[in-house]
Parts: structure tokens; C-alpha cells; sequence
């Protein structure tokens, strides 16, 4: 049965229930990911986009068909999507933002201040969110599966659920520096005489923010809570 989007639904629940919402959330800056446990009516309030626009297209998107329903995968599954996807993807574009942020400070900086406030604040999400990954991959996800599996032990138990609470929080963190990069990159709009290194360092923190966005997404409200729903009460 489709989801009776009001109002007062959770941008979260949204983003499960219909995928495709994504992109608009994207688009009109909606946060469904880092908050997502907010009504609709405050988080379009907040970006600045008119409530009924956003029910109207809402309303659209579910009349047509939809993207992949993760809500249906499989503890297993859906961690595999998440390494190969998105862990995947991380790490490749740290890997490329890096150099491109030191050369384009190197070229540019005298001329957009900017771009050294910019740059620091980078390397320090990037530190983080490296940190994070390894987390996820050696304690997070193993110790799901072993809940999953009936094979935990005590220390397992204990480390899942500590490191629950310390990833959702640097979620948090991450979301707050992904909105400070674009504010300081006026929205990743490239400034007059921007030259393609400059373009593509801009592209790539975008591809980056909206990457994180549906990582984030799959994680806090979908991945949490089946493995909370698995540690003793």
C-alpha cells in the first residue's frame, strides 16, 4: 500500500517508501539522510521550498515506477550494496578530491579566499570520514552479521552497540561540514574564469555530497535499525 505522505511524515520514511524522492530531496535540498527523522513541512520550511510544491511532485513520483526497493533486501545484501556502492565510491573520490583541492588552492586561492577554508574543512571530513569507513568494515557490519547469524559474543554485542551510537553521530557531523562546503562554494557553481580543474574539483565535491546523502540514507534508516532490532533487549 502506497505511503499516505502528509505533512507530518518523516522525510526519512519518504525516502524508503519512495525511492525516486531522492533526486527531488536532492534538487530542492531536502534533508532525508543526516536529519531525516524531521517532518516534511519543517525540512521543506528549512530549505526554503513551499510545502505544497513539494506534496504536489511528491504525489507525481509516486504514480511512476520506482527505483530499487532496499527496504525488501536482506542484512546481507544490503551491507554488500553498501561496501561495492558506496564504501567503494568514497574512497575513489578522496582519492581524486584530494590533489584536485591542493592544485586548485595552489592556482586559485589569492584570488577566492575562500577556498583555504574550504580546503581545510575537506581534509578534515575526508580524515573522518576514512576513520569511519574502517569502523563500519571491521566492527559495524561483521558484528551485524554475527547477530544476524546467531554467532555473537558478549564483546561483539557490546562493540555493535557502541559503535551504532558513534557512527550515527559522526553522520551527523558530516552532514553539517556537507553543507558548509557548498555554502562556501556558492552551491559548487563554478566562479567566472574558473579553469577545468577548478569545474571538476567543484563536480566532484557535489558528486561526492549526494553519494554520501543515499549512503547515509541506507545506514541511519535502514541498516540501524535491523541491527538494532537484533541486540538483546
Amino acid at each position: 500500500m502506497p505511503l499516505s505522505i502528509q505533512p507530518s511524515t518523516l522525510t526519512s520514511e519518504i525516502a524508503l517508501a519512495l525511492p525516486s524522492s531522492l533526486g527531488l530531496f536532492e534538487a530542492w535540498g531536502i534533508d532525508y539522510c543526516c536529519g531525516g527523522n524531521r517532518p516534511l513541512e519543517d525540512a521543506a520550511a528549512q530549505a526554503g521550498v513551499a510545502l505544497t510544491d513539494v506534496l504536489v511532485e511528491l504525489s507525481r513520483l509516486q504514480q511512476q515506477p520506482q527505483d530499487r526497493d532496499w527496504t525488501q533486501a536482506g542484512l546481507q545484501e544490503l551491507v554488500d550494496h553498501i561496501l561495492d556502492k558506496h564504501h567503494r565510491f568514497t574512497r575513489q573520490a578522496i582519492q581524486s578530491l584530494r590533489p584536485a583541492i591542493a592544485k586548485v588552492q595552489i592556482v586559485h586561492g589569492a584570488s577566492h579566499a575562500w577556498l583555504t577554508e574550504l580546503g581545510d574543512a575537506a581534509e578534515s571530513m575526508f580524515d573522518e570520514i576514512e576513520r569511519h569507513l574502517v569502523d563500519e568494515e571491521e566492527v559495524l557490519f561483521p558484528g551485524g552479521m554475527a547477530l544476524a547469524s546467531g554467532t555473537s559474543n558478549a564483546d561483539q554485542v557490546s562493540a555493535v552497540a557502541e559503535t551504532l551510537l558513534a557512527v550515527e553521530s559522526e553522520h551527523l557531523l558530516v552532514g553539517d561540514t556537507l553543507r558548509h562546503l557548498r555554502t562556501l562554494a556558492d552551491g559548487y557553481r563554478p566562479p567566472p574564469g574558473a579553469c577545468t580543474t577548478f569545474r571538476a574539483m567543484l563536480a566532484g565535491l557535489d558528486d561526492l555530497e549526494k553519494d554520501l546523502h543515499r549512503h547515509i540514507h541506507l545506514e541511519n534508516n535502514l541498516l540501524h535499525p535491523l541491527v538494532r532490532a537484533l541486540l538483546p533487549a
